[in-house]
């Protein structure tokens, strides 16, 4: 039998749908296809549907297409028409021998140019671009939260090293003031040793002479002290004189 040579431009179909409260989004395809009557099959071929087969075979072969398209995910048309190609002849050969059969089977099946309309195509990039947009505002933000916490951190560290410091120059000045303190604590008791040896060695032993002599020594280390000594000389006159 004989090849027909069938060409549908521009039909419309949708994609599969991203959910189940939305349809896919629609687009254009150009199919080219051939099919052939089953020899043994033309005389019931045209006992059934005399010259009018073409019609409900085209009719088949694009409800065929529409159905299945709707199955197939819209980014697969784009990237992998091979696979899509295959798909929707599969369908198409499985429409056209269903019941009531149309005594005709399918030759050769291409996919040809998948259009989107302009209006899609427009929607499309607007979402890519919204996205584009969120994108870059969460980029944003992100960076701003790593700038927040790089300087609470930075400031946390500053606190963190003046405190640290306070308390090392607290320890130091703790250190010097309990060398400062024994080391007023070891002159005194040496004072207090030597002392102590010398009214041994002088045989200084009641309060009142240990008193005289603490105020003898006090006033021989003052450079600038005046002494007034009243004796009685030997006419028995008292007489007084100042020493420097």
């Amino acid at each position: 039998a004989d090849a027909h040579h069938t060409i549908f431009e521009e039909v419309t179909v949708f994609s599969q749908a991203r959910n189940n409260d939305s349809v896919g989004l629609e687009f254009k395809l150009d199919i080219d296809f051939t099919y052939f009557i089953i020899e043994d099959e033309v005389g019931t071929l045209y006992e059934e549907l005399a010259t009018n087969y073409a019609p409900v075979v085209e009719s088949r072969a694009k409800d065929a297409i529409k159905n299945t398209a709707a199955n197939i995910p819209y980014d697969d048309f784009f990237q992998d028409r091979e696979g899509v190609s295959n798909i929707l002849e599969v369908a198409v050969r499985d429409r056209l021998i269903e019941p009531p059969s149309l005594h005709v089977s399918l030759g050769h099946f291409f996919v040809g140019r998948i259009q989107i309309p302009e209006e899609v195509a427009q929607k499309q990039l607007d979402v890519k671009i919204q996205i584009e947009t969120n994108d870059a505002q969460e980029y944003k933000k992100e960076a701003q939260l790593e700038r927040d916490y790089t300087e609470v951190e930075v400031n946390r560290i500053l606190l963190q090293k003046e405190k640290e410091l306070k308390i090392a120059e607290s320890n130091a000045d703790l250190v010097v003031q309990k060398g400062e303190a024994e080391s007023k604590k070891i002159v005194q008791n040496a004072y207090y040793t030597g002392y102590a040896d010398l009214m041994m060695m002088l045989n200084i032993t009641e309060q009142k002479h240990k008193a005289s002599y603490n105020y003898l020594t006090k006033i021989d280390s003052n450079k600038k002290k005046t002494l007034k000594v009243t004796y009685l000389d030997d006419t028995n006159v008292v007489k007084t004189d100042t020493q420097s």
